[in-house]
């Protein structure tokens, strides 16, 4: 990382948060193409890791040093990457980008408590303030009206997961570097991104043998997954009341109230299309558009990952991670206001403050 010494540190500030943002927009996105299913953010996680390995040992000059310390913990850290990146692009494909980026930001609130139960690190007014702010985060998050908690519930747990998981990934980083093996940084990298890449693809694999690998699916008849059959459900009823809508000279209304089946999402997801879509027919992404949103992320993710690496170690923790992690976290929330023009109560924007504050306050 050589190369990194060269750029002013503004700049690097600059490139890593448009970095950090960019990845943001593109794992929602990308979760929208598949109405939340599983499918796509497992393509999304195998896509991106492998990308960031290629790149991380490109930009390690192939000069890679391990110890089996290193490759232990660097599996351990793919797999909380994995984690991570899949929960949090399954909460964003059902909930808010915005909030979905504040409640996954929490991490904080796990990595400050165990710098101050493991690392002697104190735990002064500012971070306990931080911690009560972060409750009440949570406790505007959910919605209470009852015919939306259980969607809400569901996207609250995912993102808190992903949560969780991301504060593995920092504790895992922090142990590691902590250690007397920290030289072989780009190597822990590696392995991480590598294994987070098989972790991906394998439950990916799982979940479409029947129509990878012509098993039979749930109909009995071979090659026919529970996906196919939910897809071939909607097309049905899109046909149906399209026929029906045409009939009665209302072309115009079918294409309102009914959208066709999409690709790529999970069968509960596809099978619900028919009947509550938004007006209007959507954009569709080739695969080659899709493609490109993949491997931009990747890239993405990569350079925020390295710039990020030599930032922390070239500036003050005080300076680094609150403006790292502040401003980050707005123009998250800034983008998925604008971008996907997300719509909050004022219950959502009060645990948005209190999340931006407490990760402000966590950070210092």
């Amino acid at each position: 990382m050589e190369f990194l010494k060269i750029l002013p540190i503004p700049l690097l500030l600059v490139i890593t948060m448009a970095s950090n943002l960019a990845a943001s927009v593109t794992k929602k996105q990308f979760g929208n193409l598949g109405s939340g299913g599983r499918d796509n953010a497992y393509i999304y996680s195998l896509i991106t890791s492998a990308v960031c390995t290629v790149l991380m040992v490109l930009f390690s000059g192939f000069r890679i040093t391990l110890s089996w310390y290193t490759v232990g913990l660097g599996l351990l850290f793919g797999v909380c990457t994995m984690l991570t990146t899949v929960l949090l692009t399954m909460a964003m494909s059902i909930g808010p980008m915005s909030y979905s980026m504040v409640i996954n930001t929490s991490s904080t609130v796990i990595t400050a408590l165990s710098g101050f139960l493991f690392w002697n690190e104190k735990l002064g007014a500012l971070k306990i303030a931080g911690l009560v702010l972060m409750a009440g985060c949570f406790v505007f998050s959910v919605k209470k009206d009852s015919d939306k908690k259980h969607a809400s519930l569901v996207w609250f747990l995912l993102a808190l997961f992903s949560a969780v998981a991301g504060a593995g990934v920092g504790l895992l980083q922090k142990i590691h570097q902590s250690s007397a093996h920290s030289e072989e940084l780009m190597g822990f990298l590696i392995i991480a991104f590598a294994f987070s890449f098989v972790t991906s693809a394998v439950p990916y694999l799982w979940h479409r043998r029947g129509s990878l690998f012509g098993a039979k699916g749930h109909s009995g008849q071979p090659g026919v997954s529970e996906t196919e059959e939910a897809k071939a459900a909607a097309a049905e009823t899109y046909a149906a009341v399209e026929s029906d809508a045409a009939a009665a000279g209302g072309m115009a209304d079918a294409d309102a109230g009914v959208s066709q089946p999409r690709e790529g999402g999970n069968g509960a997801a596809d099978a619900g299309i028919a009947v509550a879509a938004p007006a209007g027919r959507r954009f569709r992404w080739g695969k080659g558009a899709q493609a490109a949103l993949l491997v931009g992320s990747g890239v993405a993710v990569a350079l925020n990952n390295i710039i990020n690496l030599y930032l922390a170690g070239a500036m003050d923790s005080a300076v680094f991670f609150p403006l790292v992690n502040g401003v980050g976290l707005v123009l998250g929330i800034v983008a998925g206001l604008i971008v996907f023009r997300e719509k909050l109560t004022l219950r959502q924007w009060i645990g948005i403050v209190c999340g931006v504050a407490a990760t402000l306050l966590l950070c210092l």
